[in-house]
C-alpha cells in the first residue's frame, strides 16, 4: 500500500470539459506506469441519496447534511483508493463545488474545515457550457444565468484559494482534452 496517494480535483462549471479531461489524465497517468483512481464524488452522494445533493445546499440545515455527506464520499474514495493500491486520485469536482454553495455562511466554511485538495479549474464561457448541455436544459443549474452565477463563483474562489489551486485552464476554446490534461499533468509533476 502507498504511503501518500497523490490527490487533485478538476473543477468547473457543468460543460466545461471535466469528465473528459478527468478521463485523458487519468490515461496519461497510467501511461507513465501509476495506478489512478477516478471519482466523481458527488455522483457517487447522489446515488447514495437517491436524490440530488444539490437540493441540500439550499439552506444552512440541509446544507450542513451536504457537506457531512460529501465528505463521507470522499473518505469512502480515499479508503477504497488505499486499498486498490492508487497512486493518484482524480477527483471530478470536490471542494470549490461545494464552495460555490456555502461560500457566503461562515458556519458552513467552518464545517467544510480543511477538507481541500490542489484543484485544477477548467474555464468556459457560460454560453459555450450551456450550448455543450442541450439535453440538460430542464435542470436549474444548466440555465445560462445560474452557469454564470457559477462561472462568477468559480472565479471568486480561485482569488480567495489561490494557494489551493494546482492551475487555470481554458476550455471553452479549440484545446482538446487530452491537450488541457497534458498541461495539467505538467503542473502536477511539479508536485510530485
Amino acid at each position: 500500500m502507498h504511503e501518500q496517494i497523490i490527490t487533485i480535483a478538476v473543477e468547473g462549471i457543468d460543460g466545461s470539459g471535466k469528465t473528459s479531461v478527468v478521463e485523458a489524465l487519468a490515461e496519461q497517468l497510467e501511461a507513465e506506469g501509476l495506478h489512478v483512481a477516478t471519482y466523481a464524488p458527488y455522483r457517487i452522494t447522489n446515488e447514495r441519496l437517491g436524490s440530488d445533493v444539490y437540493k441540500l445546499w439550499q439552506s444552512p440545515d440541509t446544507a450542513s447534511q451536504a457537506i457531512t455527506e460529501v465528505q463521507q464520499t470522499f473518505a469512502e474514495c480515499e479508503t477504497l483508493a488505499a486499498e486498490e493500491g492508487a497512486d493518484v486520485i482524480i477527483y471530478d469536482r470536490h471542494w470549490m463545488t461545494a464552495l460555490t454553495e456555502i461560500r457566503d455562511q461562515p458556519e458552513l466554511v467552518e464545517q467544510w474545515g480543511d477538507c481541500y485538495v490542489p484543484a485544477a479549474l477548467l474555464l468556459a464561457k457560460p454560453e459555450v457550457a450551456t450550448a455543450r448541455q442541450q439535453g440538460d436544459k430542464a435542470e436549474d443549474w444548466a440555465q445560462l444565468e445560474s452557469q454564470r452565477h457559477y462561472d462568477a463563483a468559480y472565479r471568486q474562489l480561485v482569488a480567495e484559494h489561490f494557494r489551493d489551486m494546482l492551475g487555470i485552464y481554458r476550455s471553452d476554446v479549440d484545446v482538446s482534452p487530452e491537450a488541457i490534461a497534458r498541461n495539467i499533468n505538467w503542473d502536477l509533476r511539479i508536485r510530485r
